[in-house]
């Protein structure tokens, strides 16, 4: 009997030992949800367009801030052999924790052949490259923190993994975003329409 009660007294301290742990070692909270302390938040608070390359058609009308303002969609169209198309994003701490940025999720949906007026599959986009610049405020000027180019080779692809930047309450930072048509890029490329969509996603920072 003693054996037994020393056995659960045990075991009841292993599991107590492994919650600890998981406390101690699992992240404080996932992107946009509550936590202990305080709420975690963020909105896109500006989306506009920069440089395009002549043919591209693209608006302002193009540019729509969805998902409660945690998602920018950006609707491109007839793309060719080097041209680009440039997105200024504006990403703001709206919550009462500092945050910090982890990554962003890139989706490509409703890919579209002009020509044929049909929908083509996203492996036609692979001579597409999409540039992310971010900045974040340092004496109250924006400075670019990281950058990275990446290759389109599925409809979601994550980027910017890794990055270390803290943006306290009522901070924000830029994200770049150069969507670009490789030079030696084949036919499959033109007049081609698609949807574009990113979607920044961030822990508590401290």
């Amino acid at each position: 009997m003693k054996k037994t009660r020393l056995i659960i007294i045990g075991l009841g301290a292993a599991l107590l030992c492994a919650v600890l742990l998981f406390g101690a070692f699992a992240p404080h909270s996932t992107d946009m949800i509550n936590a202990s302390g305080g709420q975690i938040d963020i909105d896109i608070t500006n989306a506009e367009i920069g440089y395009v390359s002549e043919y591209i058609e693209i608006s302002p009308s193009s540019i729509v801030v969805k998902n409660d303002n945690k998602t920018v969609e950006i609707g491109v169209h007839n793309l060719y052999s080097s041209s680009e198309t440039n997105v200024s994003i504006e990403i703001t701490n709206t919550g009462v924790l500092p945050i910090k940025f982890i990554w962003i999720r890139q989706d490509v949906r409703d890919v579209v052949d002009m020509e044929e007026d049909r929908e083509v599959d996203v492996e036609l986009l692979k001579d597409l490259n999409i540039q992310y610049d971010l900045y974040g405020l340092s004496d109250g000027e924006y400075v670019q923190k990281v950058d990275q180019t990446i290759s389109v080779s599925d409809e979601s692809m994550r980027a910017l993994e890794g990055t270390d930047v803290i943006i306290l309450q009522g901070e924000s930072i830029r994200l770049d975003v150069k969507i670009m048509v490789k030079s030696d890029s084949g036919t499959n490329i033109e007049n081609k329409s698609f949807v574009f969509s990113i979607t920044p996603f961030f822990t508590q920072a401290f």
